[in-house]
This record gives C-alpha cells, structure tokens and sequence, in this order.
C-alpha cells in the first residue's frame, strides 16, 4: 500500500466512523470503533508511544466534552456523568488521525489551530442537526466555545505525537 493509500484509508476509515458514531448509536459505534482499532493496529500504529498518545488524547477530549455537558453547553438525551458512548468511539477514533491522516499538520501548529477551530465546531453543529445532541447555550456562543478548545486540542494533539511518536 503506497503513503498515499495509507492516508486515504485512515480518512475514510475515521469519515466513516464519524458517520456510524453520529448515525448508528451506542452499540454499532462501539462495534464499529472496535473493527477500526483493529485495522488501526493492523496496518497504521507505531508502537505503544502512540497508542499512549491516543489514549491521552481520547481521555483528554472526552473530559473536554464531559465538562461541556457539565457546564451546560452540550445536552444529551441520556442522563449520564460522561459523555455516551458513541462520542467516547468518535473521540478515540479521531486519535487515530493524529499520525497519520493529520501528520501533515505536525509542524505546522497554527494551521491546524485554525482548521480546528473552523472544522470542528462544523462537526459538533452537524451532530446537533442530525439530533444526538443540542446546544443549551445560544448556538453562537457554543460554537464559539468549541471553536476555542479546538484550536488549542488539535495542536496539542499533534504537539504530543510529535514529540512523543517521532523521536
């Protein structure tokens, strides 16, 4: 499989995922992250430093997003202390973009602090319309919200794989 190849995969495999996440629930999102991980460890992990950056990221999101719904800025139908478990899937299947898909990214930090900030609140504003989720708060300063966390959690997602996967 050509570099390519590779990075095209690891789109599509997290594209896909943000779909089943957002569309299928708790249970085929699980089975579905389950599958990726699989493919993930099969044919794109590094070795255990960046399976910990992965898990520090995924853990490090999902506390953002817990806060958020804590906070009062994103409501989920269940009533639960975390987050459900399809945005936990989405969180850890994101991480798996960091060192790959994004890696183009790694130097170049500002960069991806804008695309985070512009993309990602574009992702949460998806999810809400499809109806898994609503912003409590008025819809400008949720996404503005977000918008911040973003533009400081891809860089230091990618800061960390960096200097952790690539020395």
């Amino acid at each position: 499989m050509t570099h390519w190849q590779r990075i095209l995969l690891n789109v599509v495999i997290f594209q896909v995922g943000w779909a089943v996440c957002i569309l299928g629930g708790n249970n085929i999102a699980i089975i579905y992250t389950l599958f990726a991980l699989v493919v993930h460890a099969a044919l794109f992990l590094k070795g255990s430093r960046e399976a910990w950056v992965m898990a520090v990221f995924t853990f490090v999101g999902s506390c953002w997003d817990t806060l958020l719904m804590h906070a009062g800025v994103l409501f989920f139908a269940a009533d639960s202390l975390f987050i459900p478990p399809w945005l936990l899937c989405l969180w850890l299947l994101f991480s798996c973009t960091l060192n790959h898909s994004l890696a183009w990214l790694k130097n170049k930090l500002l960069i991806s602090a804008l695309l985070g900030g512009v993309l990602a609140p574009l992702s949460y504003l998806a999810g809400i319309k499809l109806g898994v989720a609503s912003f409590v708060m008025p819809l400008f300063t949720s996404l503005g919200i977000i918008a911040i966390a973003w533009a400081l959690l891809i860089p230091l997602g990618l800061y960390a794989t960096r200097r952790c996967v690539d020395d």
